[in-house]
């Protein structure tokens, strides 16, 4: 997956797990997001999609 590939509501996602983006350095939003991104490649191999679909998330 490339850089902008996969389209996620990074907005939503904090909220769920109660993460303030205002009392996060850019460091660990950078790493909050690099982590969601591999965790969202490794779900869709191991439910056998493809990464294509994430284009759509």
């Amino acid at each position: 997956m490339g850089r902008n590939d996969a389209k996620m509501d990074y907005e939503t996602i904090y909220d769920l797990y109660g993460i303030n983006k205002n009392q996060i350095s850019k460091n660990e939003e950078r790493r909050i997001r690099k982590n969601l991104t591999s965790w969202l490649k490794i779900y869709l191999q191991t439910c056998g999609y493809s990464e294509e679909l994430s284009y759509m998330i």
